[in-house]
Order: C-alpha cells, then structure tokens, then sequence
C-alpha cells in the first residue's frame, strides 16, 4: 500500500503452528545513501519492520494460506471517501481447544485441529481494529415472463444462467438471515478454501476477485504420501461497498 508493505500470519515454528500476528514493512525511497543523515537521532529511512498487532481475543486467528488484500481511497473533489483497509479472505486457521471441542460436540469423529475458512475480514489502518464482515450473497433470481395473452408469471433461475434484464429481480440476502430461516432462504458465496489467489480490481479499486485454491474435500485414491486436496476453480467478485459476493461464470469452457 503506497510505501508500506503488509504481511499477516503464516506458518512458522516460532509460532509453533501458525501466526496470528501483522507486520508492516516500509520500502525505503530510494538507496540509502540517497537519505540525509541526521547527527545524534535516529532518521526513518524505511528499509524497517514494525509489529502492528497481535491480539488473539478479535482477529482473523492463527492461519495461513490466505489472501491479503489492500483498498485506499483518499478525498477529492467528487467524494469524501477517506478508507484505508486491508482484506483477509479464506486460508487455513488453527483451532484453539474449545473450537475443537465445540465441533467434536457435533461430530464425535471430528479429529482435525485446522478448518478450512470462507470467512472476510477486514483491517482498518487508522483505528488499528479488526471487523469480522457480514457478508451478502445472492439468495434468488426471479425471471419476469409475459405469455402470449399477457399473462406475467415469475420464474427462478439459478445463478449462472442470469441476464442483464433480471438485475431488478435478484434478491440477497445475509448469512444471519439464512440462519434464521430454518432452511427456507440459500445463499450463494465462495465456498472455504486456502492457497487462493486475490486481487482488487476497478476505478476506483472496489471489487476483490478471488479465483481459485483448495478445498478441504480430500481426492479419492491412496496416496502414500500425504492426502491431496481438491482443487477449485470458479472466480467470485466482492463488492467492497455493498458487501457483496456474487460468482462469475467465464465463457471459456476450460477455466485455468
């Protein structure tokens, strides 16, 4: 971000497993000697590394392989608009002993000690907090059809075979909600996975992209060495003001 580069988590032995701490690195302007040098105090030249947090009571947790995205937007004469963020998506997060605990209460076989995540979380870089968002999705698409003798019916459709003409009739909805439907509402969002990549796109930079990764479903087969993850390989846009995710579907028949 401009002249800072940031860095959050990540597998280390110093952590034991994964890291739940951020950095930032300032990029020096140019060559050292390029730097006035001032007598008797130190000088910020950049070139450095400072620990912004680690808190592990309210932050995205122990993890790693995930992504790490940064949005600025700076007032101007059209807008008012002052943010400075940093977006975490998804990765693999170490879980503490009542996460365990909690799953096995749901699953007497559960064994794992990491879950893949599909969560998004973001950064603020003026008030140095975490915010764990509440995302919308896509919960419906109603197709309004008019019939030979002018009779108008809806219809669904699912997501993929959307047009331009139903944007007026796609309803959303938020994870809450459908956890208050007792099954009645779905939504659509990215599923978990890790090793995903990430990129914010736009003029201004409002959409983050993600395409990609793995998912914590294991391939059939016997593998003699480790299990392999299966791969993913659908593309999905966030909007950064409407906090919402909807999935694109590319024309090409084999996506990479």
């Amino acid at each position: 971000m401009r002249k800072y580069l940031y860095i959050y988590g990540g597998f280390s032995f110093d952590c034991q497993t994964a890291c739940l701490d951020l950095w930032r690195f300032e990029l020096p302007y140019g060559p050292q000697v390029m730097y006035p040098k001032k007598i008797g105090e130190w000088h910020n030249t950049g070139n450095h590394w400072t620990l912004i947090m680690e808190n592990a009571n309210y932050s995205p947790g122990p993890r790693w392989r995930h992504s790490l995205t940064s949005i600025q937007h700076f007032p101007d004469a059209n807008t008012n608009r002052d943010e400075h963020y940093i977006y975490i998506f998804g990765g693999i997060k170490i879980l503490d002993e009542a996460d365990v605990d909690a799953k096995r209460d749901l699953d007497q076989n559960y064994k794992s000690s990491y879950e893949f995540m599909g969560d998004l979380w973001r950064f603020d870089l003026e008030s140095n907090q975490w915010e764990d968002l509440e995302v919308y999705g896509i919960s419906s698409i109603r197709r309004q059809i008019f019939l030979w003798n002018g009779t108008e019916i809806y219809t669904d459709v699912p997501s993929d075979q959307k047009l331009k003409k139903d944007l007026n009739n796609i309803f959303i909805a938020k994870e809450r909600d459908v956890e208050e439907s007792n099954g009645t509402l779905t939504l659509e969002l990215p599923p978990a996975r890790g090793a995903h990549s990430a990129a914010l796109v736009g003029n201004p930079a409002d959409y983050l992209m993600i395409f990609g990764g793995a998912s914590e479903e294991v391939l059939p087969g016997n593998f003699q060495v480790y299990k392999i993850k299966k791969t993913i390989n659908d593309l999905w846009v966030y909007h950064t003001g409407r906090r919402l995710w909807s999935r694109l579907y590319v024309n090409s028949e084999s996506p990479p």
